[in-house]
């Protein structure tokens, strides 16, 4: 359901999703504020890679000013991720009838489109083993043997996992473009609301003016190691720091209303999904609930009288929180309940704050140490690439007339 993009570090330049799978392959690791994360009980305010100030100057960062809760003004809509296996955009998901890759070749005299995605996003473009059946695709990737529809001769499969797809480019097109309504007829080609998401995903899979915060985990679950507090120990897989987590949602959803992307999943899969909103479930007094030290430490799963986790820290809030999101919808003929697809996350950690209630950092607690979001990002503008000849223009002439 997801896959793995790469990621040049950003905070606000074009980029270019050289695409592995479904999410992304993080940018290089950013240097860090701290030295040794592996320490027990080791100052852990955030990094550079997590300060969310880095990627926006202007985020509000005092706890007084960040909502308790935030919605995007227009609700990302459900579409599938176009799974690599199937041949992304070139899958004939409306029983025989063409492929939404098929369609946009006809409709914009675009000859070859449909063998550019299955050799670029689709089976054969990817640098994986050939095969021919299931059983050579080996290793615990959940591969299979992936076949072009009409591909002949040996080796003509791809072992290709499952999970891998564009959800990195519906994604961020759900939170940038109206869901579609309704058919559309381009050129006296039809195009029903699961080829207008295809395509509208497959647009936005590339050269986009994107900003990105904290640091991708390439490693499996079962490979990491935790300290005595129940934290990871490998720096990139143990953010999404949660202070980052506050401020970006208190911003870009809570005062902003635009909707961003998460990958939901801490280790090396990555899941994007786009967010709809968040909830402070015990805020007080529409504020967030102010704790004393000792309760922090209690929370953290610390124990004497010294929060050691961030030195820095003179203020602490508990907070549970909700986070919104919609889960993906397969290809259809008729317009998507979007509401119907949004799934919520719960997490529990701590705020770290100055004196003056400025975010700092943050450490999750109980569960949340572990399942928690391993980044999040958002586009700040529309895709500036021509893709097999496909350009964003075609797309969005698509968009509006199927809105």
């Amino acid at each position: 359901m997801k896959t793995t993009i790469k990621l040049a570090w950003l905070s606000g330049a074009a980029l270019s999703w050289n695409l592995l799978g479904c999410g992304a392959e993080a940018p290089a690791p950013a240097a860090t504020d701290d030295a040794d994360l592996s320490a027990e009980g080791k100052d852990d305010a955030w990094n550079s890679a997590n300060n969310p100030t880095r990627v926006d100057r202007t985020f509000k960062v005092n706890v007084a000013e960040l909502p308790t809760s935030g919605r995007a003004k227009t609700t990302p809509w459900s579409g599938d991720y176009w799974a690599t296996a199937r041949d992304s955009i070139n899958v004939r998901w409306d029983g025989n009838n063409d492929s939404p890759a098929e369609k946009a070749a006809k409709a914009f005299n675009l000859p070859g489109f449909a063998s550019y995605v299955t050799n670029n996003t689709g089976i054969y473009g990817q640098d994986v083993a050939h095969c021919d059946t299931d059983a050579q695709c080996t290793g615990d990737d959940g591969s299979i043997c992936a076949k072009p529809r009409g591909a002949t001769g040996a080796k003509s499969g791809r072992c290709i996992p499952t999970w891998w797809g564009i959800c990195h480019g519906w994604s961020p097109a759900a939170v940038m473009e109206p869901t579609a309504t309704k058919s559309a007829t381009i050129n006296g080609v039809t195009f029903y609301p699961g080829d207008v998401q295809a395509l509208a995903s497959f647009a936005y899979q590339d050269e986009v003016p994107t900003k990105f915060i904290s640091e991708r985990c390439d490693a499996q679950g079962k490979t990491l190691h935790k300290d005595n507090n129940g934290r990871i120990k490998e720096d990139e897989c143990r953010d999404m720091n949660a202070g980052t987590v506050m401020v970006v949602l208190g911003n870009m959803l809570g005062l902003r209303k635009q909707g961003i992307v998460e990958d939901r999943t801490y280790d090396d899969q990555v899941w994007n999904q786009p967010i709809q909103g968040y909830d402070v479930t015990n805020a007080t007094g529409g504020k967030l609930k102010e704790v004393t030290k000792a309760e922090a430490i209690r929370l953290v799963g610390g124990t004497g009288s010294t929060y050691t986790w961030n030195a820095k820290a003179k203020k602490f809030f508990a907070v549970d929180l909700s986070i919104r999101w919609l889960v993906e919808a397969a290809p259809s003929r008729r317009a998507v309940n979007n509401d119907s697809y949004v799934k919520t996350d719960r997490y529990s950690f701590v705020v770290e704050a100055d004196a003056a209630g400025n975010i700092i950092g943050g450490e999750y607690v109980g569960a949340s140490k572990q399942s928690h979001p391993d980044f999040m990002w958002w586009p700040t503008g529309t895709p500036t690439s021509t893709q097999g000849g496909l350009t964003y223009q075609m797309v969005k002439q698509l968009i509006e007339a199927a809105k």
